[in-house]
């Protein structure tokens, strides 16, 4: 005699299995991409904050008479902590590889001199660069955080007089 197999209507073990591993596929792709969305947004966020220093050192130095600043071809290196706050203020030799603190920002301020072929203006005749006893110093400036392994850099450069 011969057995009737009932038809099953259910799910087997295998699809059950290949349903779980298609699950866990979608769901590390979207927690891979979130990760990388948030360390997106803290570079941004931190790119802000170097932006926001930076600028703050600009008013900073738009407002002081130049009769204060270093001679020419100082460098001078502020470190800022992730509050705005200034943590320290030192002289040093080049702004190249500058040792940041995670979530510190570092900026570096180059005082240099203007020759006649950085300063080309439109109107010559109104503009030129000032003679005897005036200083021009052009102003580099360079701010650096890490975030994640991640290097964020902005620089400006001004002319003050």
């Amino acid at each position: 005699m011969m057995k009737k197999f009932l038809n099953q209507t259910g799910v087997n073990l295998v699809e059950a299995m290949v349903a779980m591993g298609l699950i866990g596929i979608v769901a590390y792709a979207f927690m891979s991409q979130s990760q990388n969305m948030n360390q997106s947004a803290t570079q941004q966020k931190q790119g802000d904050f170097v932006e926001d220093m930076v600028m703050k050192n600009v008013s900073r130095l738009k407002s002081a008479k130049s009769e204060t600043f270093p001679s020419y071809g100082s460098i001078l290196l502020r470190e800022y902590q992730s509050n705005g706050e200034l943590l320290q203020e030192t002289t040093v030799g080049s702004c190249d590889n500058l040792n940041v603190r995670a979530g510190n920002v570092a900026v570096c301020i180059k005082y240099l001199s203007v020759s006649d072929s950085e300063a080309e203006f439109s109107n010559a005749d109104v503009m030129k660069l000032p003679k005897l006893g005036q200083k021009l110093y052009k102003l580099d400036i360079i701010g650096e955080s890490v975030v994640a392994g991640r290097r964020v850099f902005r620089k400006l450069i001004i002319f003050k007089r």
